[in-house]
């Protein structure tokens, strides 16, 4: 009882200081979610939404707080949630504030909307640990079917390029199927369906669906459009062809991210990049940028050359 009170005035003090924050409508529903999720609910939810937040690790209650990473809060309807947040349809025993009584009902949605994509993420990168554990040896690291092992066994024209379009348009379920269904026919190639749980095999499937430009799902270009446009128009320009005012002045071509150059520079070198600063003029933007500001500014670099 004194946990629960303890962490609801807490919380509710917070939102004395932060309610308002945000103007209604403005942005990226996602975007304008994570600023909300980042002021609100990450004490306890944690950053990452894994319920292993500060606060709620001070007071012991990681047992009960909501793991929103799992799958099953990726099934439940954005409306739904919702209206979890805002403090109906819930266990009666729930710890939560019932944020009804200091957010919105645009706020509340715009939540519920960024905490839907915690569980894809965290598939995503599940994935992607599998898929470099067990996949990359024959698929590459690049999914067009050229590691080592394909190389060494002369499989590179047997193997699918799991960067073809038609594997994005597929149904993540059948992915699945035709994984397991590939891999069963075929003696050279592990059966799948006997190694791998079904829960690992959609995390892969959804990696795979994502790659090569994974930024997809741990980015939001259209929120990385309003960070560009804030921090590096001056340099890069409106439109990222590096002809920005201050490149100008400098009488320096910065990187032209519209170019066909551009493609050969890997998410992981975009990111640290960005991250970490490059050369006389490129600023280390970690630290003056959040980690979600980086990847949503590098998703949207990355579909530059894509719009040429």
């Amino acid at each position: 009882m004194i946990k629960k009170v303890l962490l609801a005035s807490v919380l509710f003090t917070s939102t004395l200081s932060l309610s308002g924050i945000l103007p209604a409508s403005e942005t990226d529903p996602i975007a304008a979610g994570r600023q909300l999720f980042n002021s609100y609910c990450f004490l306890c939810h944690g950053a990452d939404g894994s319920g292993n937040g500060r606060l709620a690790n001070k007071l012991g209650i990681t047992d009960v707080v909501a793991d929103l990473t799992l799958s099953k809060y990726a099934d439940v309807s954005t409306a739904d949630l919702a209206n979890r947040i805002a403090g109906y349809n819930r266990e009666t025993a729930s710890m939560m504030p019932k944020w009804k009584d200091a957010l919105d009902d645009e706020q509340i949605l715009q939540i519920a909307t960024y905490a839907k994509t915690l569980s894809e993420r965290k598939s995503y990168q599940d994935g992607k640990n599998v898929f470099y554990r067990a996949c990359a040896v024959c698929h590459g690291a690049d999914g067009k079917g050229g590691g080592a092992i394909a190389k060494q066994l002369g499989l590179q024209d047997r193997l699918p390029n799991l960067t073809d379009e038609k594997y994005v348009q597929m149904s993540r379920a059948y992915l699945v199927k035709a994984m397991i269904a590939y891999s069963d026919k075929d003696a050279q190639v592990p059966r799948w369906g006997a190694e791998l749980d079904n829960e690992t095999l959609q995390d892969v499937a959804a990696y795979i669906q994502l790659n090569p430009t994974g930024l997809r799902s741990v980015g939001n270009a259209k929120a990385g459009q309003l960070v560009f446009s804030r921090s590096c128009v001056a340099c890069h320009g409106k439109e990222g062809k590096g002809d920005g005012v201050i490149a100008g002045m400098l009488g320096v071509k910065m990187v032209d991210y519209t170019s066909k150059n551009s493609s050969s520079i890997t998410d992981t070198q975009l990111v640290h990049t960005i991250s970490m600063g490059r050369g006389e003029f490129m600023p280390a933007w970690y630290g003056e940028l959040s980690e979600h500001d980086i990847r949503d500014v590098a998703a949207y670099v990355r579909g530059l050359y894509k719009k040429n």
